[in-house]
């Protein structure tokens, strides 16, 4: 295994056959986590977003809260840590997974397995089994394994990685800045062309050395008897060049933000030419923001909540942490203020108010 970087192509197709075996390409995605900056920002502030503070819902919900405070993943993490884990994993590689641990019938923790070595094995559509290669090679049930599975497309049980639609940008982005590399140092040392006055190769490759001698020194003299060099001339690229990599980078950023919904001024960087451009973006990034985290709490209700109870399943919700803690009291505030002005039923007026108390945590959650 290796976090080596690779490009791949960006056409991979797979067909769930009757009896096929599916394993992500994680470790191959990685390496572009790994290597590109930007990437990594994006997938980061993404999981960050989504992985914000959460509550349960429901008559088991404290219960439920309980066992899930209780968990300690690989011995040193939260519930929060693992599922944050688990979501970076699912938008690298596509899938990933825990298996679910209980202790005298009762579930008890989460523990991530390598999705690199996890095998889905599928049936007319189906997951009937995973895979679990490690030391000892084991078959595990579906009702015992959480998978997080990133945006499936058609019938497929399995999830793509966030960059295979951005690979190509990313493989320009590469290039690029090995090339920029290059031309930023013609900028900076141009090449220096001498003219000299003789034919014999034995007086040209020792003014050749004198001069190479000379740079490798911050400061010296060089010495060369009259006529021995006619001129030297300087060749660079001129600034403002349209063979500037600056304008072609701009654009590869653009279209990989593009690419992800993630704004720029989410990352703290960029700028926008008025508020009004900036709050267009930012909406894009709340609605991904907002189906993911009901994505994960979907999967993590029906996946986990119900193996533990069937009847009156628990439900889970995630803040929006791009929103301030103090401007989301603000708003509730402002709300209440405005309830006490409407014209509607007083007990639908009460349950609006305790609905919002709640989310304020003013009252506690039953």
């Amino acid at each position: 295994m290796t976090d080596e970087f690779v490009l791949v192509s960006a056409q991979e197709t797979y067909m769930e056959s009757a009896g096929s075996v599916y394993t992500s390409s994680f470790l191959k995605w990685k390496g572009i986590y790994n290597k590109n900056p930007i990437a990594r920002s994006l997938v980061d502030a993404i999981a960050d977003a989504v992985c914000a503070s959460w509550r349960t819902y429901g008559k088991e919900g404290r219960t439920m809260a309980t066992i899930l405070d209780s968990m300690r993943g690989n011995g040193k993490q939260s519930f929060k840590l693992i599922v944050h884990n688990m979501v970076k994993t699912a938008l690298i590689g596509g899938d990933s997974y825990a298996e679910m641990v209980y202790e005298d019938g009762k579930l008890a923790n989460l523990k991530i397995l390598p999705s690199d070595l996890v095998g889905q094995h599928v049936t007319d559509g189906t997951i009937v089994s995973y895979e679990f290669r490690g030391a000892n090679t084991r078959k595990i049930v579906p009702e015992k394994i959480f998978h997080l599975a990133f945006d499936p497309v058609g019938a497929t049980t399995h999830g793509e990685s966030i960059f295979l639609a951005l690979n190509d940008l990313f493989q320009h982005y590469e290039t690029l800045m090995q090339t920029g590399s290059d031309i930023f140092e013609t900028y900076t040392k141009p090449l220096r062309i001498f003219y000299v006055n003789t034919d014999s190769r034995t007086e040209v490759q020792k003014i050749s050395a004198s001069v190479k001698d000379i740079n490798r020194t911050t400061t010296g003299d060089l010495f060369i008897p009259k006529g021995q060099i006619d001129k030297v001339e300087r060749l660079g690229i001129p600034a403002g060049s349209t063979l500037d990599p600056a304008h072609w980078k701009k654009q590869l950023n653009a279209d990989m933000f593009m690419g992800t919904r993630v704004a720029e001024n989410i990352l703290g960087i960029g700028t926008q030419n008025s508020e009004e451009s900036a709050r267009m973006q930012f909406a894009g990034f709340r609605q991904l923001i907002r189906w993911l985290q009901t994505w994960l709490s979907e999967s993590l209700r029906w996946q986990v909540f119900y193996t533990e109870y069937p009847q009156d399943t628990p439900t889970i919700k995630w803040s929006f942490a791009t929103e301030a803690q103090e401007e989301e009291y603000e708003r509730n505030s402002r709300t209440l203020a405005m309830l006490s002005g409407l014209d509607i039923r007083p007990e639908y007026k009460q349950l609006i108010v305790d609905k919002i108390l709640l989310r304020m945590e003013l009252i506690p959650n039953d």
